[in-house]
């Protein structure tokens, strides 16, 4: 259909193979001066890199990277069974608490967002004032603090918290 002639205006999908997974998706061409233009927008599959993303876009993350071990709370499917710390974290975290200000290096608050093993590794950052800045994605509901938030797929975030966990 490259070749073929269109209408101005027109506007259809390309590369879309329905098999991918997300993050892949097709894109769209549009008619300008009765030819159709270069696909843009579509994601096509890339060999995986063992992030936690089906880069391959498969429908299974990493299978080509992962070699089971005991799940330990690190951010990544150390069992290699397409969850994050499901089973390693789960007793470790709980409703937001304090610990002693004179305590270096000690946990002063922690708190779960959501469903674990949906989510990938969050980057902190304490800014000047203390707050702490919290970025990653997921693809599940998570609850920051202010209600439930529903991705759409796989979803980023950032977050503040001041330095005492609200």
């Amino acid at each position: 259909d490259e070749g073929c002639p269109c209408e101005e205006g027109e506007v259809r999908g390309c590369e879309a193979q329905e098999f991918l997974s997300p993050p892949c998706r097709g894109g769209e061409q549009a008619c300008v001066g009765g030819v159709w233009s270069a696909c843009e927008g579509a994601i096509g599959p890339t060999p995986d890199v063992c992030d936690g993303i089906d880069n391959d876009c498969d429908g299974v993350r990493d299978e080509a990277c992962c070699v089971p071990a005991d799940e330990t709370c690190n951010g990544i499917d150390d069992d290699c069974d397409d969850a994050i710390d499901e089973a390693a974290c789960a007793c470790e975290v709980s409703t937001p608490h304090c610990g002693s200000a004179t305590d270096v290096g000690a946990v002063a608050w922690q708190n779960v967002f959501g469903e674990i093993g949906r989510q990938w590794p969050p980057v902190a950052v304490r800014g000047p004032a203390g707050d702490l800045f919290v970025a990653g994605s997921f693809e599940t509901p998570m609850d920051f603090g202010a209600g439930e938030v529903t991705p759409s797929s796989v979803d980023g975030y950032l977050a503040r918290y001041s330095a005492s966990g609200g």
